[in-house]
């Protein structure tokens, strides 16, 4: 056993010294493997959009797009840089690869064309396309590994990227977009659809309605005029000022509202939700974590699972509330002016009161659903309080009864 311990040691200690490392500094996009090191050489095209242009679409990689509106006539530039093994080989590149331009009834067409033979001494490529268009024309953008830009546009905007930046901004039409791997940023949209994974999202002043989702990166999203839905795994989910109804989930990372109007339906997984200024109907739900809100909402419903309900209600009425959780605590805060009818549900822990009277019983039924609040505890204690202090403070064991 110890001679077998020795040898292995003995190899292992030999193969550390005399194995040499290497670390490979070359990258791979879409099946070409690029370090762009040798001979580099450029060209640039540019030229005018002839008839009318009601729509454009655009096929390309390996650089950046640019859209944007003008006011003067419609026209594209392109800019082709090439790495070559020799100054040769960089120079026959250059000239394979071309941008193809073609248009029919108004609709322009641009595509990058690559040789079908990928080439081992193309040791690099970067296609750079700037197209202005009138406002009103629609614009599809197809890119890899390059990032896209859409400013100004009125009409419709749909994207698909893989492994790019995007950003939008000041877009009227309603906006479909999807990329990966890297940040897409929109301001200033009427709405529509943004798609990302393993990529950030950041999103401000969306006057309609947008469905976002993204994956493993935090997703920021501020001033949105009509309903959002936003779904999020893995990462921070941060949502601020939203008229309409929302519709948010994430997992594992923290959930922070602010400034919510409208509705809320809120589902995390092994995550916190903190809410602060949430005025419409609530239903909150998480697991493994905290539940923190502030709301002047009359209708709440949160359920949690090993973890903790903060609750503080800002308004000067109740309708319905319901806390449950298990092995974790209830806080519940009330305004002065609130006297609502609590019934507690408790087990394994204390109920403090400060004074506010509380039905330690399970209620008959669920009505009336009007000035009342049902806290629901397993393995956890709850605490009652107002905003301002009461002077009367008293521990309720979870045995006692008290009466009506």
């Amino acid at each position: 056993m110890h001679l077998k311990l020795f040898s292995l040691l003995l190899t292992t200690t030999l193969c550390l010294t005399s194995c040499e490392i290497s670390v490979n500094r070359t990258s791979t996009q879409g099946g070409y493997t690029f370090d762009k090191v040798g001979e580099k050489r450029s060209r640039s095209e540019s030229g005018a959009l002839e008839g009318e242009v009601y729509s454009v679409a655009i096929d390309q990689m390996f650089g950046q797009v640019t859209v944007q509106a003008t006011d003067g006539a419609p026209e594209f530039s392109w800019d082709l840089s090439c790495w070559g093994t020799t100054a040769e080989d960089a120079e026959r590149h250059l000239n394979e690869i071309r941008l193809e331009h073609t248009a029919s009834d108004g609709s322009h067409q641009f595509s990058l064309i690559l040789p079908e033979n990928k080439a081992p001494s193309l040791r690099g490529l970067e296609s750079n396309l700037i197209v202005k268009i009138p406002a009103d024309a629609n614009v599809k953008v197809e890119n890899r590994f390059g990032d896209s830009q859409v400013r100004g546009i009125r009409g419709s905007v749909t994207g698909s990227c893989q492994h790019c930046s995007v950003n939008l901004e000041d877009l009227e039409g309603i906006v479909d977009w999807e990329t990966s791997f890297d940040d897409l940023n929109a301001s200033r949209i009427s709405g529509g659809v943004l798609r990302n994974s393993h990529g950030a999202l950041h999103i401000d002043q969306v006057s309609g309605n947008l469905e976002v989702e993204t994956s493993f990166d935090t997703a920021n999203i501020t001033g949105v005029g009509g309903k959002l839905n936003a779904t999020n795994k893995h990462a921070k989910l941060v949502i601020t000022d939203i008229t309409g109804p929302l519709d948010a989930q994430t997992s594992f990372a923290l959930m922070s509202l602010t400034n919510i109007k409208g509705t809320a339906t809120l589902k995390n997984s092994h995550g916190e939700i903190e809410g602060r200024e949430l005025e419409g109907e609530i239903d909150a739900k998480t697991s493994f974590a905290k539940i923190d809100l502030e709301s002047t909402c009359d209708r709440i419903k949160v359920e949690n699972s090993h973890g903790s309900i903060d609750l503080k209600l800002m308004g000067s009425s109740v309708g319905f509330v319901e806390l449950e959780t298990s092995f974790g605590d209830i806080s519940l805060e009330v305004s002065e002016e609130l006297n609502p009818q609590i019934h507690v549900e408790e087990s394994h822990g204390n109920v403090e009161t400060n004074g506010i009277p509380v039905l330690l019983s399970e209620p008959a039924s669920k009505e009336p659903k009007q000035n009342r609040i049902d806290l629901k505890v397993r393995h956890g204690d709850i605490k009652l309080s107002r905003h301002a202090a009461s002077p009367n403070s008293e521990i309720v064991p979870s045995s006692a009864k008290v009466k009506d």
